[in-house]
């Protein structure tokens, strides 16, 4: 998002009251709201704004909000926008992008104030009438769709969730993760997922950081679908209910296989794109991974061989997606890409056809209650140009 959208926006400053108010109130009547206070039935109504700032020098931006408030707490606003501005070569060129921002929200009166979930920033708005929020003297809101409750279930709202019954959250996993996050040792790549169930499936999925967007995860009875406003991503399930394929909006695909006997385990997964082909058979020895084979084209590149702790994987856990690298790690936890190991990883020996062995170690940090709140592992070099052991990203959850 550009500096001077995020300065007029979220900062309110002096300008911000030259915002349109196109966002007038729906004529018709069709936003829902003519009858009793709207701010008493939130959960799924989605509000819209249009802006237009500008500023001394000719820079100006102008975009359209989305801001839906998708459970009794949390919110989420969609901006496309779009302006001129002068870049370092003092050229006055054009830039247009979108950008998503998630919140937590509290409704006091005739006023609700969302505090955004990254930065802290707070704003609130303010009732005018049955369809239209403002935001002071600034960016005014009207109501499109109307909200459907208060929300008081936080196990996903009133989200039907429909599909195949043996697909979510492996049995034993007793408490499954509500957030994945990556920290890596530059920052700039950060992110995290958060996870919103009805029951034991996933109804939305929220990224911030990097690459942010809110995913509404829905069901069939042959396929789940994860989708944004700019991305998307759909399994196709086979028997006993996880991933046999998988697609995005933009072609990348892998294939994957559970085993003749229907147990939910993986046996082989494939990645063909445009980057190439490779490939991973999967071995298991009483619940967990015991080995995996990884094959670019048709040749063996690397073989992985695991160590257990015997701790229990109550959270669900899949460190081993760190050697089937799709670079979508969140996403296993969706609960379709095959159950994860009964165990603990401990370490992982490896050997490529060409060079020397070397070794992934896992080490855990876990809160009062036992549940996994962070991992890594340290690794030897794939090819052995350093003898220093290279630190992976942090792995954190919440539950």
């Amino acid at each position: 998002m550009k500096q001077l959208f995020m300065f007029a926006s979220q900062m309110l400053v002096a300008f911000a009251c030259l915002a349109f108010t196109a966002c007038s109130s729906d004529d018709d009547g069709d936003g829902g709201g003519a009858n009793g206070n709207p701010l008493d039935n939130l959960v799924g109504s989605e509000w819209s704004c249009e802006y237009y700032n500008v500023g001394d020098n000719g820079e100006y931006e102008e975009g359209t909000i989305q801001l839906m408030f998708v459970s009794s707490d949390r919110a989420e606003e969609h901006v496309t926008y779009s302006g001129m501005e002068w870049n370092i070569d003092d050229d006055y060129v054009r830039y247009s992008g979108t950008n998503d921002n998630f919140y937590t929200y509290t409704v006091s009166g005739n006023s609700v104030t969302l505090v955004n979930s990254d930065n802290g920033y707070s704003k609130t708005l303010t009732l005018l009438d049955n369809t239209t929020l403002t935001e002071g003297t600034g960016d005014v809101y009207t109501l499109v769709k109307a909200g459907s409750g208060s929300g008081d279930d936080d196990e996903g709202g009133n989200v039907s969730v429909g599909g195949n019954p043996q697909t979510g959250i492996a049995d034993f996993v007793s408490a499954p993760v509500r957030s994945f996050a990556m920290e890596f040792s530059q920052g700039s790549r950060d992110f995290k997922v958060e996870y919103d169930y009805a029951g034991n499936k996933v109804v939305r999925m929220r990224r911030s950081g990097t690459n942010s967007g809110s995913f509404a995860v829905t069901y069939t009875d042959s396929e789940v679908t994860a989708a944004s406003q700019t991305a998307s991503y759909t399994f196709g399930l086979g028997a006993p209910g996880y991933a046999n394929y998988f697609r995005d909006k933009d072609g990348y695909v892998w294939s994957c296989r559970v085993s003749g006997d229907n147990d939910g385990y993986i046996r082989y997964f494939e990645i063909d794109n445009i980057n190439g082909r490779r490939y991973y058979t999967i071995t298991y020895s009483g619940g967990n991974v015991s080995s995996i084979e990884e094959y670019h084209d048709q040749d063996l590149y690397c073989t992985y061989n695991f160590s257990y702790t015997s701790t229990d994987n109550k959270n669900g856990l899949y460190p081993e997606a760190s050697i089937i690298d799709t670079g979508l790690e969140y996403l296993h936890y969706l609960g379709f890409l095959g159950l994860p190991s009964r165990k603990l990883v401990d370490k992982i020996d490896f050997k490529p056809v060409d060079s020397s062995y070397g070794t992934m170690q896992f080490s855990y940090e876990r809160d009062s209650e036992g549940n996994v709140t962070s991992y890594q592992y340290t690794s030897d070099p794939i090819y052995k140009t350093t003898n220093r052991r290279q630190p992976s990203p942090v792995f954190k959850f919440t539950y």
